[in-house]
């Protein structure tokens, strides 16, 4: 039986990526995350595999491109059903784009109107950060986690 998820993972100065499916696996909730290039287009996809290990509150982990994850989390339903919310929030050491280049493509793309706009900077970030350089060590940031999980059947 096939689940259907959505997943949205973001974070402080963190790339933004967007859902396109997530399934249960054996080892843990696979969620595909379409990323996009700086011109709108995808860039590709991205396959994250988070593990929920507790109860009502637990832990969310996953290895990531940038880092391990490893933060407290809330469950509601449950996941072997496919009818569940996992939140998890917290603090991690991942790594991050640039954050002068970054700051440069950011001025060089926007208006100083978009700049103040929560909506048009987060997509500006999302752009930008597939265009520039990665940084050369991790950094803290602060991680938020969402899956929530329908029955696809």
């Amino acid at each position: 039986m096939t689940k259907n998820f959505r997943c949205l993972v973001a974070g402080a100065a963190m790339a933004i990526f967007f859902p396109i499916a997530a399934e249960a696996a054996p080892a843990g909730i696979v969620c595909k995350l379409q990323q996009f290039g700086g011109d709108g287009h995808s860039s590709g996809t991205v396959d994250l595999t988070f593990a929920y290990d507790g109860g009502a509150t637990g832990a969310l982990s996953a290895t990531t491109p940038w880092g391990a994850l490893n933060l407290p989390a809330r469950l509601a339903g449950t996941i072997a059903s496919g009818e569940f919310g996992i939140n998890a929030s917290g603090e991690a050491t991942l790594l991050m784009p640039d954050q002068t280049a970054l700051d440069a493509c950011l001025t060089a793309k926007a208006k100083p109107a978009d700049l103040a706009d929560k909506d048009v900077l987060a997509l500006l970030v999302n752009a930008c950060s597939h265009q520039v350089a990665g940084g050369k060590a991790p950094v803290p940031v602060t991680v938020h986690v969402e899956i929530s999980g329908i029955d696809g059947d």
